[in-house]
């Protein structure tokens, strides 16, 4: 904080590490359904169908909160 202006300048320090394992926990739910439950579920008459489309929605929920954090944490860092 500039004392004279009273203006909020520099960056903020992110910790880039969190920022990518909170997209990878977002992410993790879609393909772990998709990939260990609607994969193998498919050869069991098509049972399957449903954790795929359930993975799906997982996976378009997660990568909508990864943009959210990620473009917040560079929000962040350039303040």
């Amino acid at each position: 904080v500039n004392g004279a202006t009273g203006k909020i300048e520099g960056t903020r320090p992110v910790v880039w590490a969190r920022v990518y394992l909170a997209i990878a926990a977002m992410l993790l739910p879609g393909l772990f359904t998709g990939v260990c439950l609607g994969l193998p579920g498919l050869a069991l008459a098509g049972v399957g169908v449903f954790f795929l489309i359930l993975a799906f929605i997982f996976l378009i929920f997660g990568i909508i909160g990864s943009v959210m954090v990620y473009s917040h944490a560079t929000d962040e860092e350039n303040l």
